[in-house]
């Protein structure tokens, strides 16, 4: 088996700073000049890698976690992009989504069953939310799931299970469940502490205090959750993970659970991330607070989509910010 360092390592074949603002014209136009815009970074080892590299580790790895910012449309162009190579290197990954909860699992397959190169159908049957999510941006994930005939996996916990974290902690989801999902031993102080900050920010420092470990803890959950998931459903081709950026972080998110829970499988987290002003250094996007390991295996940066200002105006309502965060 191809250890998880082997597979890092790949992403270094080639140290050369590649654009991809060749491979297509970006859909964000905010930071668009930026200069790591378009570049690809080896986070472990601290430089550069290029396309084919990033393409070759994904195919490599059997679980593969590909981040995004949700209402980034390149973003979602970069993971198809990045699951088509993995299919065209002959892989056949099981496609996991953030976006679909997994007690709608038997719903989708029915659905896929009866109509299978539908992908519209196939989403509203699993009860894909329209107005939480933008389904342009993950049609052609889905359609491109039906048609290369490859599993399809709704892996999320649901926003009810999770607020009933929030409420009665984990508990909630059931005393098994939970002890199966590893939710029954205490995190260590810092990880527990640096989700709750997670919580504070991505909330634009408007939660009440009262209710941050109780956010942390679906958050956790919902990690726990996504891992199971992909677990269950990757068999030997492996599977790959579409979600938020905050849940590949190797830190914090999925790949924690992935190592406590599987820990033979050799895994690759890629963040795709937008730019921000002022910041030039690839450090500065991926690497913990706290010192340590990066937060990513690799990184792929893109200009920032225009959106309106999420924190304005925004106050949080019971069990409205146990889904995704304004500034996920």
């Amino acid at each position: 088996m191809t250890s998880r360092r082997t597979v890092v390592r790949s992403l270094a074949l080639a140290p050369v700073l590649v654009a991809l603002r060749a491979r297509a014209s970006w859909a964000s136009p905010r930071l668009a000049d930026h200069p790591l815009v378009g570049t690809i970074w080896d986070a472990r080892e601290r430089r550069p890698a290029n396309r084919a590299a990033l393409e070759a580790a994904c195919a490599s790895a059997e679980l593969v976690l590909v981040g995004e910012v949700h209402d980034n449309p390149d973003h979602h162009r970069l993971q198809l992009e990045l699951i088509a190579a993995m299919v065209a290197a002959g892989r056949r990954p099981a496609i996991a989504l953030e976006q679909l909860d997994r007690e709608h699992q038997a719903a989708l397959d029915r659905a896929r069953a009866e109509r299978p190169g539908d992908a519209a159908f196939v989403a509203d049957a699993a009860r894909f939310d329209r107005r939480g999510w933008q389904w342009p941006f993950y049609e052609p994930i889905v359609a491109l799931a039906l048609a290369r005939d490859l599993p399809l996996v709704a892996a999320n916990l649901s926003r009810s299970d999770a607020f009933a974290v929030v409420e009665r902690g984990y508990g909630a989801l059931g005393a098994a469940d939970a002890a199966r999902l590893g939710l029954d031993a205490p995190w260590a102080a810092a990880q527990a502490a640096a989700v709750e900050t997670a919580m504070r920010d991505g909330h634009c420092g408007k939660l009440p205090e009262r209710i941050v470990p109780g956010m942390a803890a679906a958050q956790r959950a919902r990690d726990a959750v996504l891992a199971d998931s992909m677990l269950a459903r990757a068999g030997a081709s492996g599977a790959v993970l579409v979600t938020g950026n905050a849940h590949v972080r190797r830190d914090l998110g999925v790949p924690v659970h992935l190592a406590a829970r599987a820990p033979g499988r050799t895994v690759l987290a890629v963040g795709i991330l937008e730019v921000a002003e002022g910041m030039l250094r690839p450090d500065e996007y991926v690497a913990p607070a706290a010192g340590g390991a990066p937060r990513f295996d690799a990184a792929v940066f893109t200009p920032r989509t225009e959106r309106p200002d999420p924190c304005a105006g925004f106050t949080p309502r019971a069990g409205a910010a146990v889904q995704h965060p304004p500034t996920a």
